[in-house]
C-alpha cells in the first residue's frame, strides 16, 4: 500500500439548518478548512491512531469478525470499522494513521463528520481497489457510522456535503439527491465565537418539537405535505395546533421557504448576492427568534457585522454556540474580518468554498544534489594543506578528513560514515515519503555507490516507478552541463531537467531541497499536510544557530495577511529588514524546502532568466516569476528550528557537534 494523506473539509449550511433531518432540502458548501489523515500501512494487525491536536493515541486491534463493539457512547473509529466492513472494504493490515485538523472542534462546522467521512475515506482507499470512493457512497457510509450506528438525531447534509464539495443543493430524505451549483466566487467570513454547544442536546429537543407540530397538522389535515406546505396555504391548521409547537412547524416551512428562494437566486447568472444575503438573515432570525437556538452574544456579533456592510449572517449547526458564517464582497472581507475582532470577536476569518474529501499519494521528494559546490571544495583544499589549523581540528577529534573532490552531501558526519543525505532521507522516511529522487551530475556514480547495501529498504532505479510497495524507491535524474559552461546552469535548470525525466511530476506534487540541509521530519510533515499546492518553509532567524552575519546574509520573504509569499529579498540591508518586519512583525528566511504542483511550476521554469551576476537559472527567481505572472500563490509555513548547513569546510565540525548534542538528548528522554 502506498502512503498517502486524506483531505477532509468542515461545511458551512447557507440555507436549511434544522431542515435535514424533517427530510426538507438543504444548501450547503464544503470550506477550506481540513482535517488531515497521514496514513501509512503497519506491519502489525493494529490500527495506531494519534489524534495530535489534543495529545490522545488510541489503538485497535483488527476483529476478524469485524463487530468492533463500542468501547465508549461515541465511538466513531470503531463503527467505521463495522460500517466499512459491510459495504466491501474489511480490513487486511493495520495501519497507522496521524490526524490533525483547523477546522473549529464543536463549533457548527462539522468537525465530528470530517472525521467520520475522513476515516471512512481512509478505510476504502486502503482495503478497496485503490481507488477514492463515489461520493454518494462515501456520503452514505458516513452517515451510517456517524448517526444510524449512535442512533443520533442527526440528518444526511453533513456527511454529503463533505463527500462531495464545493457547493450543493441536496434534497434530503429516503433518495438522497445532491445537486452541485456552479455560482461564481462566494465571498464568505466564518466567525467563530468559542461558546461550546450541545449539538445532540440542541438538535433532539427541536426535531422533537417540530415532529409533534407536523404530527398535529396531520391529524387535522391528513394529506398534508411538509415539502409542499406554503405558509399562506397552512394559515387554519397552525391556528388550531398547540401553541407551543406552533413555532416550530411555522419555522420549518418559513424556512424551506427560504431555502427555495435562495436556490432560485443561485440559479440566476449571476445570482443576486444582495438577495442572498437578506434571505440568509431571515434564515437567521428564524433559527433565533422562533427555534431559540442561537446566542445573544452571537446575535449582537452579526447586528455588528451587519451594520458594518455585511450582505447576510446566519448562526451555522446546532446553533447555542459555535461559528456563524457572513457573506460579503471581496473588497470588504478582510477589513469585516479585521473589524469584528476589533469588536471582541475571539476569530474571523475569509473562507472559500472548496472541494470534497480527497486525498493525496505522498508526495516524491526531489533532491537538489548536482551543485558544483565550489565553495565546499576551495575550502576542502585549505583544510587538506599541511600544518591548516583545520586540518589540526579535524585530526583532535579523531575524524576523518573527506576528500576534495567528495560531494557536500556525502560528506561523513560520524564515526558510522551516515551523510547528510543519509539523515536528510531518514526524516523524509519518518515524515512518510517513500519516494525519492536524485537530481546529480552525469558523472554522479559516488551517489548510485553510496547508496548500494544501504540499511534502507532501498529499491533502486535510474527511471520510471518501482513497483514493489512499502519500500523506499530512489531514482536519478541528472542535470546536463550546457557545452559553453564547465558548471550546471543552476536550481531552476535542475528542476527543469529533473521534469522533463520524470514527466509524471507535471501533473502531482513534489517536495524540493537541497541535498546540504538537514530539514527535519516535522518540516516535510508540514508541508505535505498543508492544503495548499505550493508552499515553502520560511524559517523564523530567531531560531537558526548560524553566525549573526550569515543569517543576516539570508533572503528575507514578505507575505501578506494570508502568509502567502510576495517577494524574497536578497541580501537586505537594516531599511529592507526594518520594512518586512513592520509589515509582517516577523522575520523569516527561506532554507528552500518548497512543495511545488508541477503544473504551476512549469512555464516559470522554462522561462527563468539567468541571473547576471552569479550567471545561473535559479529556483527562487523562477517562483517569483511563477507568482507574478501567472498569479499562483505560495504559502509560507513558519517554522522555528535550526537547519545544519553544509557550506565550507568549516560548516563541517559545526554540523557534526550539532548532531552529537541533537542525538544525546534524544538518547536521554
Amino acid at each position: 500500500m502506498r502512503n498517502f494523506t486524506v483531505h477532509s473539509p468542515a461545511r458551512v449550511c447557507l440555507y436549511g439548518d434544522h431542515q435535514d433531518y424533517l427530510s426538507l432540502p438543504v444548501i450547503a458548501g464544503a470550506i477550506d478548512r481540513y482535517m488531515v489523515f497521514e496514513v501509512k500501512e503497519s506491519p502489525n494487525d493494529v490500527f495506531e491512531i494519534e489524534l495530535a491536536d489534543l495529545g490522545n493515541k488510541l489503538k485497535i486491534n483488527i476483529d476478524p469478525s469485524n463487530q468492533y463493539p463500542q468501547t465508549q457512547k461515541i465511538d466513531f473509529f470503531r463503527s467505521g470499522l463495522r460500517v466499512a466492513s459491510r459495504f466491501g472494504y474489511p480490513p487486511k493490515h493495520g495501519l497507522k494513521v496521524t490526524i490533525q485538523s483547523d477546522i473549529p472542534i464543536n463549533a457548527g462546522v462539522s468537525s465530528s463528520s470530517a472525521l467520520v467521512v475522513g476515516w471512512l475515506y481512509t478505510l476504502a482507499l486502503a482495503f478497496g481497489d485503490g481507488s477514492a470512493p463515489k461520493p454518494d457512497l462515501l456520503g452514505q457510509m458516513a452517515f451510517e457510522a456517524e448517526v444510524l450506528e449512535h442512533q443520533s438525531p442527526g440528518g444526511q447534509m453533513d456527511q454529503y456535503t463533505i463527500a462531495h464539495g464545493g457547493l450543493v443543493f441536496i434534497e434530503t430524505g429516503r433518495q438522497i439527491r445532491v445537486h452541485p451549483l456552479n455560482v461564481p466566487k462566494l465571498n464568505l467570513i466564518l466567525l467563530d465565537s468559542k461558546i461550546k454547544k450541545q449539538t445532540l442536546t440542541t438538535i433532539g429537543s427541536v426535531r422533537e418539537q417540530t415532529t409533534l407540530a407536523i404530527d398535529e397538522i396531520r391529524r387535522l389535515k391528513p394529506d398534508f405535505s411538509l415539502p409542499e406546505a406554503r405558509i399562506k396555504n397552512i394559515k387554519s391548521e397552525l391556528d388550531q395546533i398547540n401553541a407551543e409547537l406552533r413555532p416550530y412547524a411555522e419555522a420549518a416551512v418559513q424556512n424551506h421557504e427560504i431555502t427555495l428562494a435562495a436556490l432560485e437566486s443561485l440559479k440566476s447568472d449571476p445570482p443576486d448576492l444582495s438577495l442572498l444575503g437578506k434571505l440568509m438573515s431571515a434564515h437567521h432570525q428564524q433559527l433565533s427568534d422562533v427555534l431559540k437556538v442561537s446566542h445573544p452574544q452571537i446575535d449582537q456579533w452579526l447586528k455588528l457585522a451587519l451594520d458594518q456592510g455585511a450582505l447576510g449572517a446566519k448562526i451555522v449547526g446546532s446553533g447555542h454556540g459555535g461559528c456563524s458564517v457572513l457573506l460579503t464582497s471581496e473588497t470588504q472581507e478582510g477589513q469585516l474580518s479585521q473589524g469584528l475582532i476589533d469588536a471582541g470577536v475571539p476569530a474571523a476569518y475569509p473562507v472559500k468554498i472548496s472541494r470534497g474529501c480527497h486525498h493525496k499519494w505522498m508526495p516524491p521528494l526531489v533532491i537538489l544534489a548536482a551543485g558544483a559546490s565550489s565553495r565546499m571544495k576551495k575550502s576542502l583544499e585549505a583544510l587538506n594543506a599541511p600544518n591548516s589549523a583545520m586540518q589540526s581540528n579535524q585530526d583532535s577529534n579523531n575524524q576523518e578528513r573527506p576528500q576534495v573532490d567528495t560531494h557536500k552531501g556525502l560528506i561523513a558526519l560520524d564515526n558510522q560514515g551516515h551523510t547528510v543525505i543519509d539523515l536528510l532521507i531518514d526524516q523524509a522516511i519518518e515524515a512518510g515519503i517513500t519516494r525519492i529522487i536524485l537530481v546529480i551530475q552525469p558523472s554522479g556514480d559516488e551517489f548510485k555507490k553510496h547508496f548500494e547495501g544501504k540499511n534502507y529498504p532501498t529499491s533502486l532505479s535510474n527511471n520510471g516507478p518501482v513497483q514493489e510497495q512499502n519500500k523506499l524507491s530512489i531514482h536519478f535524474a541528472y542535470q546536463k552541463i550546457p557545452h559553453d559552461r564547465k558548471k550546471p546552469l543552476g536550481t531552476a535548470d535542475a528542476l527543469q531537467q529533473c521534469m522533463e525525466q520524470f514527466p509524471e511530476l507535471h501533473n502531482q506534487e513534489f517536495i524540493v531541497c537541497n541535498a546540504d540541509n538537514l530539514y527535519t521530519s516535522g518540516a516535510f510533515r508540514a508541508l505535505i499536510q498543508s492544503k495548499i499546492e505550493n508552499a515553502l518553509i520560511g524559517y523564523d532567524r530567531s531560531g537558526l544557530e548560524f553566525p549573526t552575519e550569515k543569517i543576516r546574509s539570508f533572503a528575507l520573504l514578505n507575505c501578506d495577511h494570508q502568509s502567502f509569499m510576495t517577494d524574497l529579498v536578497e541580501k537586505p540591508d537594516q531599511k529592507a529588514t526594518q520594512k518586512i518586519m513592520d509589515q509582517t512583525q516577523q522575520l523569516n528566511v527561506s532554507m528552500n524546502l518548497w512543495k511545488f504542483k508541477g503544473s504551476d511550476l512549469w512555464n516559470a521554469l522554462l522561462n527563468c532568466p539567468v541571473h547576471p551576476e552569479r550567471q545561473e537559472k535559479e529556483l527562487p527567481t523562477a517562483v517569483r516569476q511563477m507568482i507574478a505572472q501567472s498569479q499562483v500563490k505560495v504559502l509560507v509555513i513558519p517554522r522555528k528550528e535550526h537547519v545544519p548547513d553544509l557550506t565550507q569546510a568549516s560548516d563541517i565540525q559545526t554540523v557534526r557537534h550539532f548532531l552529537s548534542q541533537k542525538f544525546s538528548q534524544e538518547k536521554s528522554l
